[in-house]
Order: C-alpha cells, then structure tokens, then sequence
C-alpha cells in the first residue's frame, strides 16, 4: 500500500534525482547543490538511518556543495564529478546489498572510490565524462526514489540475482538516455 510517507521519500528523491540525469549542465550550481543533497540523503539512507536524519544530512550536504565554491574556486569545478561518483558508489553499495549500518566502512570506502576515480576522469577526458557522472548519478537515484514504492523496492534493493540483473539493466539504460539526452542540449544550446 502506498502512503504518504512513501510518495513523500519517492518524490524527494525522484524530483533531485530527475534534473541531474537529464537537465545537470543547463545550471551547474543547481546540479552540484542536488547532487550534494541526494549524496547525503542517500549515504543516510543505506546506513539504514531515519526520514529526519537523511533529511538534515541531504541538507548539511547541499549547503556545504553551495558554499564550498565560494571558498575555494579551483575546486568548484571537480565538485560535480565528485559528488555524482559517490552517487555511482551508492548505487553499487545497493545493487551489491551491502546496505545498514554494519557495513558502514564498505559503504564510505566505496563512495569515496568512485568519488574519486570520476573526479579524476572529468580532469583527464572532460565534460563528456562530467555528463556520463552526472546521467549515471542521477538515473541511480532516480532508481532508488521509484524503488520507494513496495511494488518497485526491487529498483534500489534487489535482492535475487535476476532483480539484481533487471536493476542494472534498468540503471544503465537510464544513464544512456540521460546521457544522450544531456548532449544532444549541450549541442543544441552550443549552436
């Protein structure tokens, strides 16, 4: 049965989630402050924390992704990769269902790798690996909102090997359709 508390957690997720897969270079300060907050909302939500903890955690990140430009300039534009690889890690933890506070060293070491390894392909390739980061950040998110609903819970915590295959299958499809969705603007607003 869906309730309001579901439709609630699904929508706060969803709606962040849907401007980074698709819309992440049209404002980047939005991007980086949505991206933040899913990052926060999400890391709080695998550790199996409650509604109000992930929420003040998704809105400490956002504000310190708002403010952290402001002191330092140089990292403004690593900021994004970053924070959409550990989205991509907290996609991982899900599919790989190291989720609760046990695994609480698996999940912070595998969101700061693939922190990391994005931040560090965005300087070597670019803005085309800033635009994969950032579809594959967000359809992970966008993925975990909709697994929200009990008839979708297979989306963000699959549990058998085929949900496990569909989730990735769904995932990474999504990330191509935002991705592409995200060039095809970049050339069209570029022209």
């Amino acid at each position: 049965m869906l309730n309001l508390q579901t439709l609630f957690l699904a929508l706060i997720t969803a709606l962040p989630a849907i401007w980074l897969c698709f819309y992440s270079r049209r404002k980047l300060s939005i991007s980086r402050i949505t991206a933040a907050f899913l990052l926060g909302w999400l890391i709080v939500g695998a550790l199996d924390r409650a509604i109000i903890v992930m929420l003040a955690a998704g809105i400490v990140t956002a504000v310190a992704a708002a403010l952290l430009p402001a002191f330092s300039a140089e990292f403004a534009p690593r900021l994004l990769p970053f924070l959409c690889g550990g989205l991509v890690g907290v996609k991982m933890i899900q599919l790989a269902r190291y989720i609760g506070a046990g695994h609480i060293v698996v999940i912070l070491l595998m969101v700061m790798l693939m922190a990391a390894a994005m931040m560090l392909l965005a300087l070597r390739f670019g803005e085309r690996v800033e635009i994969l980061a950032a579809a594959a950040g967000g359809a992970g998110a966008l993925l975990t909102g909709a697994g929200m609903i009990p008839l979708l819970n297979w989306l963000a915590y699959p549990l058998e090997a085929g949900a496990t295959t569909l989730a990735l299958a769904a995932w990474l499809t999504l990330t191509i359709v935002g991705a592409v969705f995200q060039f095809r603007d970049l050339r069209r607003r570029s022209v």
